[in-house]
C-alpha cells in the first residue's frame, strides 16, 4: 500500500521531528537533531505570533455562533489529501492550520454544506448568550442581508486585544464526492470538499491574512483515501507567505511543495517528485525530494524498484546487501548546515532479538537497521528510523 510504502521512504521528512532524546550520541552537538528541532520549533513560534495569526486564532470562537457553520477550511483536505507524502512538513502544514482554523463544534446549522450564496451579508457580533451557570450557548447578531460577500465583524469592545476583527469571505465553493474504503467497501461515505476560497482577515482596518485556495478532488484507490488532483493554496500573514501546491496531472507523477517565507527569506521549503511505475499509483518507482528548514536541508533519493529487488535478493548475504546500500546507488539522504554536509543515511546490521528467524524458528534475527551518521560522530537511533521505514524493507 502506497501509504504505508511512502512513509517508510521519506527518512528525510521524519528525521526532522525526532528529538535529541532519541540520539545515541553521548556528546550533544549543534549538529544534531536537536539543532534541527530547533530551528523548526523557532519557525513555529514566529508564524504563530504573527498579527494575522493572532488575529484569528483569539477570534475563532466567535465562529462558533454563527447562524451558519463556518465554511470548511482546507484543513482536513490538506491533512487527509497530503499527509501520505511525508510525517514532518505534513505534521508543520498541520500544525500551522489546525492552530489557525480549529474544527467548530456545532456542524449542523445548515443543511450538508455551506453554500455561499445563501448566506451573503455582514454580520456583526453584539454579545454572548450565557445559561444559569454562565456557561455560553449561543450569540448575539446584527445582520445585513445582501452584497456580493460574507463579511464578519467583531467590534474591539469584545476582542481580547481591543481591536475591530472583520473577516471577508469573497468566494467559496466545493465539491460533492462519496467513496468506499477499501477495508469498509460495503459502506458508503460521503464529504464536501473546497475548489475554491478567497479570504481576508483585518485587525482594526488593516488586512493581516489573506487566503487563497483552490482544489480539484477524485477518489484514489492506491491512497485508499480522497485525494487532490490540483491543489493550491497561498496564505499570506505579513511577514509570512505559506504557499502549498501538490499536483497529479501526469497520471504517473505526483508533485508536492510546500514552502514558508518571511518577507523574501524563505524559511521553510518542501519539494517532492513521487514517480509511480504506471498512473494506477499503486507501485512507486522513484521519490526525488528536498526539504530545507533555515540552515538546514535535507536532501533525499530513492530507486524504489531497485532497493525492493536489492532488499529481495536470494543471492545476496545481509552484509552485502548492507555494502551495496551504503554505496548509495539505490538510496541516498544528506543533511547539509549552511551548505556543508554534515551528515547521511547509511545501514547496519543489528541483532534483533524480537525479530522471527525462520532458520531456527524462534525469535531472534539479524536485521539491516538504517541510522543517520553526523559527522560529529553522532548517530540517529536506528530502532527509530527502523520502525519507520520498515515498509520499504530497510527495517526487517
Amino acid at each position: 500500500m502506497f501509504r504505508r510504502f511512502i512513509l517508510s521512504l521519506v527518512v528525510a521528512a521524519s528525521v526532522l521531528v525526532i528529538s535529541c532524546s532519541d540520539s545515541e550520541s553521548t556528546k550533544p552537538a549543534p549538529n544534531d537533531s536537536q539543532a534541527i528541532q530547533g530551528e523548526m520549533d523557532a519557525v513555529m513560534t514566529d508564524v504563530m505570533t504573527a498579527p494575522g495569526s493572532s488575529a484569528l486564532m483569539n477570534n475563532m470562537q466567535v465562529m462558533d455562533y454563527l447562524p451558519f457553520t463556518f465554511p470548511a477550511v482546507p484543513l482536513k483536505s490538506i491533512g487527509a489529501g497530503l499527509g501520505d507524502t511525508g510525517y514532518s512538513e505534513s505534521k508543520f502544514v498541520g500544525e500551522v492550520l489546525t492552530k489557525l482554523f480549529p474544527s467548530q463544534n456545532n456542524t449542523t446549522k445548515q443543511d450538508d454544506h455551506f453554500i455561499f450564496s445563501n448566506w451573503l451579508g455582514t454580520y456583526t457580533f453584539n454579545d454572548y448568550i450565557y445559561d444559569d451557570y454562565d456557561n455560553i450557548v449561543d450569540a448575539n447578531w446584527t445582520i445585513v442581508e445582501g452584497g456580493s460577500n460574507v463579511t464578519i465583524i467583531v467590534p474591539g469592545a469584545y476582542t481580547s486585544d481591543g481591536k475591530e476583527f472583520k473577516m471577508v469571505i469573497y468566494d467559496y465553493t466545493d465539491e460533492y464526492i462519496m467513496w468506499y474504503y477499501e477495508d469498509d467497501p460495503g459502506y458508503p461515505y460521503d464529504d464536501y470538499f473546497p475548489t475554491l476560497m478567497d479570504m481576508e482577515v483585518f485587525s482594526a482596518g488593516t488586512k493581516v491574512l489573506d487566503l487563497d485556495f483552490t482544489g480539484d478532488w477524485q477518489y484514489m484507490a492506491a491512497m485508499d483515501d480522497v485525494m487532490p488532483v490540483e491543489l493550491s493554496m497561498t496564505l499570506t500573514m505579513t511577514p509570512f507567505t505559506f504557499t502549498v501546491t501538490y499536483t497529479n496531472a501526469i497520471p504517473n507523477i505526483l508533485n508536492y511543495a510546500v514552502s514558508l517565507k518571511e518577507n523574501l527569506v524563505t524559511r521553510m521549503s518542501f519539494d517532492a517528485i513521487l514517480t509511480f511505475t504506471d498512473g494506477t499509483l499503486e507501485d512507486i518507482s522513484e521519490v526525488d525530494l528536498d526539504y530545507m528548514f533555515g540552515i538546514y536541508l535535507i536532501s533525499f533519493w530513492v530507486d524504489a524498484v531497485s532497493m525492493d529487488n536489492l532488499m529481495e535478493s536470494a543471492t545476496l548475504t545481509l552484509d552485502e546487501i548492507v555494502a551495496e546500500l551504503n554505496t548509495e546507488e539505490y538510496v541516498f539522504c544528506h543533511i547539509f548546515e549552511n551548505d556543508i554536509q554534515i551528515g547521511r543515511l547509511k545501514a547496519k546490521k543489528v541483532w534483533d532479538e524480537y525479530e522471527w528467524n525462520e532458520e531456527t524458528q524462534s525469535e531472534g534475527s539479524w536485521v539491516i537497521a538504517p541510522y543517520i551518521e553526523f559527522n560529529d560522530g553522532s548517530t540517529l537511533d536506528e530502532e527509530v528510523l527502523a520502525g519507520m521505514l520498515g515498509g520499504s524493507g530497510l527495517g526487517k
